[in-house]
C-alpha cells in the first residue's frame, strides 16, 4: 500500500512540473506577443495617412464650393460592377466625396452604383471638359435632367478626372439657388474647378500610393 502511494505521488509531482513548464512557455509567448507593437502602430499610421488624405479632399471641396457659391461640391468616381446575362460589363459610378452648403440635403445615399449608361447626356458633357455652367432646363429631357430635377440643381459645372489619359471619374459643382447663379462669374468658376479638380487628382494619386 506504502509503495503504491508513493507511486502515485511521484506522477502528481511529474503532472504539475509539467503544468508549470507549459505555463512558462505560454507566459513567455504573451510576452513576446506584446512587444509587437511596431506592426501595430504601423496600421495605425496608414489609417492615420487614409483619413488626412481623404480629409484633405473634402478641404478641396469645401473650398470649392466657398469661392464658387454652389450648393454642393462632389466628386464622382467611375468603377465596374456587376454583369449582364450577356456577359457585357456594367459600367457604375458612386459618389465618393461631398460638401454642402448650409441646410442642402446631400446625394450620398442615393448616388451610389448607378449604371453609367443611364447618364448619357451628362457624360458628354463631362468628357467635353470645358468647365463652363449649365442650366437644368435647358437639358435635353432624360434620366440625368430628371435625378438632378429631384435634387433641385439649377445649374451645374463639371469636369473629368483623368489618369494616364482615361477618364475615371468628374468634379462637379451644383447650385440650387437662382440668386447664387447670378453672381457666378464664369470665368473665375472655370479658373477654380480647374485647380480644383487638378488637387483632387493629386489627392487620388496619394491616396493609391498609401494603399
Amino acid at each position: 500500500m506504502i509503495e503504491n502511494i508513493g507511486v502515485v505521488s511521484g506522477l502528481d509531482l511529474n503532472i504539475f512540473f509539467e503544468i508549470g513548464i507549459a505555463a512558462s512557455v505560454f507566459a513567455m509567448g504573451f510576452a513576446i506577443g506584446l512587444r509587437k507593437v511596431p506592426k501595430f502602430k504601423f496600421s495605425r499610421k496608414k489609417d492615420d495617412n487614409y483619413w488626412k488624405l481623404h480629409s484633405k479632399a473634402h478641404e478641396i471641396l469645401t473650398e470649392l464650393r466657398i469661392t464658387t457659391g454652389c450648393a454642393r461640391a462632389q466628386v464622382v468616381k467611375f468603377h465596374n460592377g456587376e454583369y449582364f446575362m450577356d456577359g457585357l460589363a456594367m459600367k457604375m459610378k458612386t459618389l465618393t466625396h461631398e460638401s454642402l452648403a448650409s441646410g442642402v440635403a446631400g446625394e450620398g445615399k442615393n448616388k451610389r452604383m448607378l449604371q453609367l449608361s443611364m447618364f448619357i447626356p451628362l457624360m458628354e458633357l463631362v468628357l467635353k471638359d470645358d468647365g463652363t455652367i449649365y442650366t437644368t432646363k435647358d437639358l435635353e429631357e432624360s434620366y440625368s435632367k430628371q435625378y438632378m430635377q429631384l435634387s433641385n440643381v439649377l445649374a451645374f459645372s463639371v469636369l473629368p478626372l483623368k489618369r494616364q489619359g482615361m477618364t475615371t471619374g468628374y468634379i462637379m459643382c451644383q447650385w440650387c439657388s437662382e440668386t447664387k447663379i447670378k453672381e457666378i462669374k464664369l470665368k473665375s468658376l472655370k479658373e477654380e474647378i480647374i485647380l480644383a479638380r487638378d488637387k483632387i487628382e493629386v489627392n487620388i494619386d496619394l491616396q493609391r500610393a498609401k494603399i
